[in-house]
């Protein structure tokens, strides 16, 4: 399921700290990565490219080579490699769409190609990366800037009772098959005032609901524990006890985490876990599902330069 996996890059040291965690997981699942670079569409009508577009493509590609054999070196892993020209918001979806990929791995933000924020540059792929993962079908592992650099032997994954974080819990069990121990975390949303009462505020069926979880995706995991906690506020509440327990990423699902009112967050990407966050989050889509081959104009219009060895 999970056989092929995408770094876009931009250049930026924000858009490179996505690469050591996911070549974490191409090592753990044998995958292969690609590695792309967006070049925006110049948006001047009939005019045609200028010589310093062409220097920029030669820049790009140049600095994809060097990426790809740095990552050869200290990996041994050989990526492809392709230059992209589009709004990465469209070209990177369709990419993933036309090549199979399994798993986005990405910087949470970026500074564009040699700092510089034009829409004729290469553009920031960190700029765009809510638009990028809301359009995407495949589970997107996010990594904001001074992101906390540990080993994914350990994870967390927030639940909140619903069937989409359980479908998560199972795509996560099939990408770190037997190789990391996972804590299963519920936050109970409670009033200030309300915290570590003894009056029943869903504790108990939660404990018993999530024990029952992790007995039975224990086959899938080094160990698995499971964790209710009551707060104020589940989004700090979660972070801060994937932070306490050393976890080198935190998994949700696009439903999975629960809002100030109790309620799932829909969104495909939360913004407000990925503001506060300081590890890297992985992100499943509602019911993702294996890549699907693009139809034949699956590429949008979009120009794809692929370059490998």
């Amino acid at each position: 399921m999970f056989r092929r996996f995408l770094v876009p890059s931009d250049g930026s040291p924000a858009a490179e700290a996505a690469i050591a965690p996911a070549l974490e997981l191409v090592h753990r699942t044998h995958a292969t990565l690609d590695l792309v670079m967006v070049r925006a569409v110049p948006t001047r009508s009939g005019a045609s490219a200028p010589r310093s577009e062409s220097h920029d493509d030669e820049d790009a590609g140049a600095y994809l080579a060097d990426l790809s054999a740095r990552i050869l070196a200290s990996d041994g892993i050989r990526p492809r490699f392709s230059l992209l020209t589009g709004d990465p918001a469209l070209s990177i979806p369709a990419y993933v769409q036309v090549h199979g990929i399994d798993l986005v791995a990405m910087g949470l933000r970026g500074s564009g190609w040699r700092g510089e924020t034009s829409p004729d540059r290469l553009d920031a792929i960190g700029s765009t990366a809510e638009r990028i993962a809301r359009s995407l079908h495949v589970p997107v592992l996010v990594v904001p800037p001074d992101a906390r650099t540990l080993s994914l032997d350990r994870v967390v994954i927030a639940m909140d009772g619903s069937a989409e974080a359980a479908h998560t819990l199972a795509a996560a069990g099939v990408l770190f098959f037997q190789t990391s121990h996972a804590t299963l975390l519920r936050v109970i949303p409670v009033a200030q005032d309300r915290i570590g009462s003894e009056e029943d505020t869903g504790n108990g069926s939660a404990i018993e609901e999530l024990a029952l979880l992790a007995k039975g995706v224990q086959g899938a995991w080094r160990t698995v524990a499971s964790r209710v906690i009551q707060g104020t506020h589940p989004t700090h509440e979660t972070l801060r006890f994937a932070r306490e327990a050393e976890a080198g990423a935190l998994i949700l699902s696009a439903g999975a985490l629960p809002a100030n009112d109790g309620r799932a967050l829909l969104s495909p990407l939360t913004p407000e876990i990925l503001r506060h966050a300081d590890l890297p989050v992985l992100v499943f889509p509602v019911r993702a599902h294996p890549s699907a081959r693009a139809r034949e104009d699956g590429s949008g219009g979009i120009r794809l330069s692929s370059h490998s060895d």
